[in-house]
Order: C-alpha cells, then structure tokens, then sequence
C-alpha cells in the first residue's frame, strides 16, 4: 500500500491525546490499543491498512490513521534538539537502576 500522504521529515511524534491504535499479533489478528497522551512514538513506514502508518511505541509496532498522527493533535520531536537539551532520559535503564538499588 502507498501512503495517501507525504512522510515527513522527522520520524518521532509526541501524541497531544489519546489514540486508538492497532497491533497485529504472529497470527495476524488485530488488537485494538490506545496510545496514552504523550507518547513519543516513531514511524518505522507505511501499514498494509489504507490511509495509516506503521510506528514503533515501547518496543511494539502498533499503525495509526495518517491523520491522527500527522494532524494537530501529535507534534513532530526534533530529536537533535531535545538530546541536546538532556530531556530524553533512558526510561527503561532509570527503572532498572531503581529496582537493582
């Protein structure tokens, strides 16, 4: 399938609500999730499912309406930037760290 919409620059989005999203099991059924309301997720390409994307949110890849994520209520991250800034902190390492101590 192509893509009815332009890929943009960036490939990280932070969600501004929550989204209704679907991931396909190894059997390839459908599970409909919902992403929390800032979550940072990453477009890894185009779905098989008309008008969506394939992203990448905690490990899993989950494909959204192009709409949703490209629209006004996701906004691109510019990863440069917030890496520079020291936002982005190793989530999965900080729980890890906090168990182990």
């Amino acid at each position: 399938m192509t893509s009815t919409m332009a890929f943009p620059s960036t490939s990280l989005f932070r969600t501004g609500k929550s989204f209704a999203v679907v991931h396909f099991d190894e059997c390839g059924k459908g599970l409909i999730a919902f992403l929390p309301e800032g979550a940072e997720v990453r477009v890894v390409g185009p779905s098989r499912i008309p008008k969506c994307v394939e992203i990448v949110y905690q490990s899993r890849s989950y494909n959204i309406f192009e709409v949703d994520l490209f629209g006004p209520c996701a906004m691109p991250v510019d990863c440069s930037r917030t890496v520079r800034a020291g936002r982005v902190k190793p989530v999965r390492a900080l729980a890890v760290a906090a168990v182990c101590a």
